[in-house]
């Protein structure tokens, strides 16, 4: 079986015992560690997860005031023991108990890491349940028919000790089946689920439950939304980025385990890998293993990217790269030879699933406790050309005008017109209009509300309302400084990583989503972040200014002056081609039929384009969409009986 590592745990609110129920569901759990337990008349708590740097054990503390149960990691582990006078060898559960006892709650904002932690006081037999900053470890909790209280860090945890009723969550159908999941990439509702009554921990947040179950969020931590102008240059800024990015990392390389990076060739997996050669070798590390892995592939676009992988283990020796043929890694996980790892919460919604998973299992059976990510960094560090609203607000005329100069001897003088006229004067427009031209432009299949053929006319009527509801929401979000800071802020919060809750054997680290960087890169103006400069031939060579400025001494040149950029997304027609004749044009019993979505006679007659159908044709969203949630649906059913 799969790690599934995290924890568990019923809270008595209700009616009857609690203890058959937390078996069934501590059962579910799967980890590198022994499960630990505390448990009482009215609460029951287990934990079991990996184990990557020897401080994970010992995860439940207890004291006369508090229990404490705790599943992931804490980054800034030294300073705040230091601030406790504690000791290096002192677990996490202690340090939490420590520190709630000496500062209260307020301890636990003070951790930068992976987590979840759970704070029972036995005085008022109040329970607090507390995550990280991006929910990077996720939880979900629930009431029982009897009106116990339930959380868990997985669906598997959960549908035993809930019944054999198991309910979809239609409007969560809703989201999943529009242009704003298929096309752009988005969630409207991060605290729902699939599962009607199950809900999601959003991230940063604080969850108390009463002894008489009644529950309270907040949240205790917001990303910034304004931007920063402390910096006086891009170089300035790179270098406040280069100490930071390197005190992270070496905090999450601060462990003896054998470790692996994903390597994809691309300036941030570059960036991650060289800097953690570098800090290894300083730290007189260098001569312990250090794998690095990439998926290769022999399809157009992307031969040729294995050279820069070659750069960075020539640069750094110690780095042993490991390839991995991925042309055939195409399908979604539901019912291929990964079935165990599907992520039993959503549809996977990861580029290459497989891939993925035979990526970090090649880690695992490597030896490696982690695997490092440079995943997130185009989220918030890329850059985009949307900064000339940025750059007008801040009065940077020199700048603007050398910027324009370039854009014009590059193209026509009427392109640049209409550019311009696209990302700068609509982005300044006043009274609330730019707010809705910012929907209109980065949310367009959303705004046009396009449906294809293909669904009942019922569900197409719904759906057709459940947009509208949602251009209504995109239009009611706080306004930001700039197009480019909305933008990234859309990109991560709600967190936009849901395929990390796949159950792979190694403990997956981003180290570009630790919540300083966060924080440091979504107040960085964006005209740090693209700088268009006559030696950038290419947009994508005026991007990720930070990374290439920060790094020239320890990433290949080679890497850090790309000038393009290669797409390793979803083979959407290769698995289309494979899977769709099979699984809706044979006669086996189609879910989304069954839910009153989807009308197969017109779904069929749509199918017939399949072949001459291109990339970017605007249904291939739709039909991989469906593809997804219907093989979802069919595992579902498979896994635990049926559903309604």
């Amino acid at each position: 079986m799969p790690t599934t590592a995290g924890l568990c745990g019923v809270l008595r609110c209700g009616r009857g015992p609690i203890e058959l129920i937390f078996t069934r569901m501590a059962d579910a759990l799967r980890g590198k560690q022994p499960i630990e337990t505390a448990k009482s008349d009215w609460y029951c708590v287990a934990s079991c997860g990996f184990n990557s740097t020897g401080f994970e054990r010992g995860v439940v503390a207890s004291n006369t005031d508090f229990t404490v149960c705790f599943e992931g990691r804490i980054d800034n582990r030294q300073s705040i023991l230091e601030s406790l006078s504690l000791p290096k060898d002192t677990t996490n559960a202690t340090l939490l108990a420590t520190g709630l006892a000496r500062s209260g709650d307020a301890i636990v904002m003070q951790l930068i890491g992976a987590f979840v932690a759970v704070v029972i006081r036995h005085a008022d037999r109040n329970v607090s349940i507390f995550n990280d900053h991006l929910a990077l470890r996720h939880l979900l909790f629930a009431k029982d028919a009897n009106g116990h209280f339930l959380f868990a860090s997985d669906p598997r945890q959960l549908l035993p000790a809930l019944g054999s009723d198991i309910r979809i969550n239609r409007h969560k159908l809703f989201e999943q089946l529009s242009p704003f999941y298929l096309n752009d990439e988005g969630w409207i509702d991060f605290s729902s689920t699939l599962f009607s009554g199950i809900s999601r921990l959003p991230h940063a947040t604080q969850l108390t439950v009463s002894a008489t179950g009644t529950v309270r969020m907040s949240q205790y931590w917001h990303p910034p939304d304004t931007l920063s102008r402390k910096w006086s240059s891009p170089d300035e800024c790179a270098d406040e980025f280069k100490f930071l990015f390197t005190k992270v990392l070496a905090e999450q390389l601060d462990t003896d385990r054998k470790i692996g990076a994903e390597l994809s060739g691309g300036i941030d997996s570059g960036c991650l890998v060289s800097v953690a050669a570098d800090i290894r070798r300083q730290s007189g590390r260098s001569s312990t293993h250090f794998n690095s892995y990439t998926l290769s592939y022999d399809k157009p676009g992307l031969v040729g990217e294995d050279r820069y992988v070659h750069a960075v283990s020539e640069r750094w020796p110690e780095v042993s790269p490991s390839f991995i043929q991925a042309d055939e890694l195409t399908g979604l996980l539901e019912f291929g030879r990964y079935h165990q790892f599907r992520n039993l919460a959503h549809p996977a919604r990861l580029n290459l699933p497989e891939a993925f998973v035979t990526l970090a299992q090649q880690a695992a059976a490597d030896g490696c406790e982690l695997l490092f990510s440079g995943e997130g960094a185009d989220w918030f560090l890329e850059g985009s050309d949307v900064v000339w609203d940025s750059l007008i607000r801040a009065g940077k005329w020199r700048e603007l005008y050398t910027r324009l100069s370039i854009m014009s001897s590059r193209g026509r003088k009427s392109t640049l017109f209409r550019y311009l006229t696209s990302y700068a004067l609509r982005s300044l427009l006043p009274f609330g209009l730019s707010h809705r031209e910012f929907v209109r432009e980065y949310y367009s299949a959303t705004w046009q509300s396009t449906i294809p053929d293909i669904f009942c006319e019922a569900f197409t009527r719904e759906l057709s309302h459940n947009l509208k509801c949602q251009i209504a929401l995109l239009q009611r979000k706080p306004s930001f400084q700039c197009w480019s800071q909305r933008l990234e802020h859309e990109l991560l919060f709600p967190p936009n990583h849901g395929w990390q809750g796949i159950p792979v054997d190694v403990e997956l680290r981003l180290p570009y989503l630790d919540r300083r960087i966060v924080e440091f890169g979504l107040a960085v103006p964006p005209e740090y972040k693209f700088v268009l400069t006559k030696a950038a031939k290419t947009h994508y060579g005026a991007r990720k200014v930070l990374q290439r400025r920060a790094f020239r001494d320890v990433v290949p040149r080679v890497v850090l002056e790309r000038q393009t950029k290669a797409t390793y997304g979803i083979p959407v027609l290769a698995r289309l081609a494979n899977n769709v004749g099979r699984v809706f044009v044979a006669d086996d019993e189609c879910h989304l039929e069954n839910l009153g979505i989807l009308d197969l006679t017109r779904l069929r007659k749509v199918l017939l384009q399949l072949p001459s159908l291109s990339d970017d044709d605007r249904l291939i969203p739709w039909l991989d969409g469906i593809l997804g949630l219907e093989l979802w649906l069919r595992a579902l059913s498979h896994e635990y009986g049926s559903y309604s």
